[in-house]
């Protein structure tokens, strides 16, 4: 059974997800152009836009719907969207809000409906921390090199530990540098 989790909550408790279902759809894409003017022919190509992703995830409830479907009903009734994580990606997280009806249908002691999910990035983002190691460069400064391997672009959180105190740090790339300290400080 695939593990479902939603704001914190085992949706497992309460709902089977059903044969259908997949994340693997991507976020609308969509060109952004701009007319020729005074031309004849086309537009000029400005950008790609990412557009919001929805997943449909169809499921099943089997005895107790109506406890089932009111628990369901407060953890799903959320105002902004939260973290939802499938169990086949442990690694990732979307952050979802539910969108419209359940379609649910009652069946004696079985229900069905679906889950429309909506998630306004159109994209997952990796719970995963990598670590990057430092070495000397010529200059006798410390020096790393981030790759990102992902398909978008991906903030740094910069955890730094020293040996000792040196009153200084300084990070510096190709977006800009920031200082920590000061530099003619060797132990404030």
């Amino acid at each position: 059974m695939l593990s479902v989790k939603f704001n914190e909550h085992e949706l497992n408790e309460y709902i089977g997800v059903l044969k259908g279902f997949t994340t693997f759809g991507g976020a609308a894409f969509s060109s952004i152009v701009e007319e020729n003017n005074g031309f004849n022919t086309g537009a000029d190509f400005l950008y790609i836009k990412k557009g919001m992703k929805k997943i449909s995830m169809p499921f099943i409830v089997r005895n107790d719907l109506g406890d089932k479907y009111d628990e369901l009903q407060k953890i799903l009734n959320v105002s902004e969207p939260m973290p939802l994580i499938f169990g086949h990606m442990p690694n990732r997280v979307f952050y979802a809000i539910p969108e419209g009806d359940l379609d649910f249908d009652e069946i004696q002691f079985l229900g069905k409906g679906t889950i429309n999910w909506l998630i306004p990035s159109g994209r997952s983002f990796s719970t995963d921390v990598t670590t990057f190691s430092s070495s000397l460069n010529a200059d006798n400064v410390l020096e790393f090199k981030i790759e990102n391997t992902g398909s978008d672009v991906a903030t740094v959180d910069y955890r730094i530990k020293l040996k000792k105190e040196s009153g200084f740090i300084g990070l510096v790339s190709e977006y800009g540098a920031m200082q920590f300290g000061l530099v003619n400080e060797a132990d404030g």
